[in-house]
């Protein structure tokens, strides 16, 4: 999802350019709201710490996410600063709080050498500040602490009563008819939970909406797990595969700390799905005989918490996950956020998301240890005939990332396709545009037929209605745009190659 993120210049040039600007042409553009992903902000130290060793202490104001010096010399005292309590999600030793503005997400950590390496956001910041020309005041930065859960977000940091106030107060100081939201990965998770808090701060239906309507011009949703990930399950069993110099084991024993580790768990899309029943993870748990039994865990089972207390039996650390699992997701007073979302009322909606890269989808782990396990044996996500052969981004799989395809208005409505090159200069002859009729969402209706029109599954070309932008055999990479409008809303669905 990086890689989707870093290549984003050119596709936020292609789809904002007609969204930035006003309709008037003397009038400014509409400001911008960038809100991260999972891991995607730096976060520094506002409480030092002495670590053992010379020249290795945490001073306030040092950037501990992502300090590679200090995670190699000091591997303990940096996986200390970085942990949090448990029980309330409290800092350990380091208060960490999140950095502030575009220098926190445009690279984890600056540097000659590790710049490059830990660019995020850089490319996106580039294209909208060059060829928008977005000032200080037009392009915010809806930073936050990616370790918490949702609620201890707004508790801890009144994260989102700030951010009700930053978009307001853009609004006023531009003189705009609402700012444009970007978000990427978890994000969009942060932005879901906003807009429900949001909700129950205004009171009624119409204040809310009257709200969105004065605030919100459009909202870009960039790979966002719609549905969850299922890389996830393997970051709290077996350690998440991110680019560090850290042992597996250390990176799990870490992220089992954070809240937010499981606000991206994957699940279906309403409880009679059959693909809620299918086996997601097998697990091989060692008896007393130093043999292995074997059970299998659901989509269904991670959702309902069968899988977090099945676990505990075998490791420990499960007791903390199902803790965390049912005090700030199940019982979250403002919204469970493993329930499927429905399109938010806002007047315009883009989501954006990669396609080409099976993600690890099916998992076997073995027991090694009490509380630990290793990823025997994985299964890659299957290209499904149904959806065009197409599979996710390489983080989340393409049945989450498509579920906007559910947004693009009722079955049956006509929807309106263009497809552009995938390149920084063409001419209006290079855009070819068709329709084609909404049919249910195919991934998880194998009985029903793949759409016909003028994007058909072909065996020849891989172009669909649901095709990647840069398809098989193909000599012409392009974006495909896949758009619905009424009187009331506007939604564009893009899919382009990572």
């Amino acid at each position: 999802m990086v890689k989707l993120l870093s290549g984003l210049g050119l596709l936020v040039g292609a789809v904002l350019n007609a969204t930035l600007v006003t309709s008037a042409p003397d009038e400014a553009v509409l400001p911008v709201l960038l809100i991260p992903g999972y891991a995607s902000t730096q976060l520094h130290a506002w409480r030092s710490e002495r670590c053992s060793g010379l020249g290795h202490d945490v001073a306030v104001g040092d950037r501990v996410w992502v300090n590679l010096a200090h995670l190699i010399g000091q591997q303990e005292c940096w996986l200390k600063c970085m942990s949090l309590r448990v029980e309330d999600q409290a800092d350990i030793s380091c208060k960490l709080r999140a950095g502030e503005g575009i220098s926190s997400i445009a690279e984890l950590a600056p540097g000659l050498l590790t710049g490059p390496m830990s660019i995020v956001w850089r490319n996106v910041i580039e294209t909208l500040t060059g060829h928008f020309d977005l000032g200080p005041h037009q392009l915010m930065v809806a930073s936050y602490d990616w370790r918490l859960p949702p609620s201890k977000l707004q508790e801890r940091d009144h994260f989102f009563y700030t951010l009700q106030q930053k978009i307001e107060d853009a609004v006023v100081q531009n003189q705009s008819q609402g700012i444009v939201v970007l978000a990427h990965s978890l994000g969009n998770n942060v932005f879901r939970y906003f807009l429900e808090w949001l909700q129950r701060q205004l009171h009624t239906p119409d204040a809310y909406q009257t709200w969105l309507d004065s605030h919100i011009a459009s909202y870009f949703a960039v790979g966002s797990p719609f549905l969850g990930s299922s890389e996830s399950i393997e970051a709290l069993t077996s350690g998440s595969s991110v680019t560090l110099p850290l042992a597996k084991e250390s990176l799990r024993q870490l992220q089992v700390t954070f809240g937010s580790t499981q606000w991206m768990l994957p699940f279906p899309r309403s409880p009679d799905d059959p693909k809620a029943n299918e086996v997601l993870v097998t697990v091989r748990p060692l008896t007393n005989t130093a043999t292995y039994t074997s059970e299998n865990f659901t989509l269904a089972d991670i959702t309902n918490g069968r899988f977090h207390r099945a676990m505990q039996a075998w490791d420990p650390h499960f007791n903390d996950l199902a803790y965390l699992f049912d005090r700030y997701y199940t019982n979250d007073p403002v919204l469970n956020p493993h329930t499927p979302w429905t399109r938010p009322p806002i007047k315009a909606v883009y989501i954006i998301y990669g396609t080409g890269l099976p993600v690890r989808h099916r998992f076997t782990l073995t027991q090694t240890e009490v509380g630990r396990w290793e990823t025997s044996l994985v299964s890659a996500e299957a290209p499904d005939p149904t959806t065009c052969f197409k599979t996710g981004d390489g983080t989340v799989g393409y049945d989450s990332l498509s579920w906007g395809h559910t947004w693009l208005g009722n079955p049956g409505d006509v929807i309106g396709i263009t497809r552009i090159p995938q390149a920084p200069y063409f001419t209006a002859q290079d855009v070819v545009t068709t329709q084609s009729n909404r049919v249910q969402f195919s991934s998880y209706s194998h009985d029903q037929p793949p759409p016909t029109g003028g994007f058909g599954c072909s065996n020849q070309s891989g172009r669909a209605f649901l095709s990647d932008i840069m398809w098989p055999g193909g000599a012409d990479p392009s974006i495909t745009f896949y758009e619905y409008t009424d009187s009331h809303t506007h939604v564009r669905r893009s899919e382009l190659a990572v």
